[in-house]
């Protein structure tokens, strides 16, 4: 989408966002790198689920947003499971590959 040089970006939620779509297509890839980041460090320790790996990368952030976080970071463990980069280990956890 970035190479598409978008005029607009409209988000599922909050307001178009029409000034510098590309910086903020930018930020959001960079903000996901190191989500992923965090998610590898803290499995380069152990396998962990889901509410493990949230209760440590979300712990400054309200818990209230924890349920959202955690679908976030699901969606973040399939794509590393879709790369061959961590592996289910049988019991609601995941540990690097």
């Amino acid at each position: 989408m970035h190479d598409l040089g978008p005029n607009a970006l409209y988000c599922g939620h909050g307001p178009e966002l029409t000034e510098d779509p590309g910086a903020v297509l930018e930020y959001y890839l960079a903000h996901r790198a190191f989500r992923e980041h965090q998610l590898l460090a803290v499995l380069g320790r152990g396998p962990a689920g889901v509410d493990a790996l949230v209760a440590e990368i979300y712990a400054e952030v309200p818990r209230a947003v924890w349920p959202a976080a955690a679908q976030s970071t699901r969606a973040t463990l399939d794509k590393l499971l879709a790369e061959g980069r961590v592996e289910e280990t049988g019991d609601d956890t995941v540990r690097l590959a």
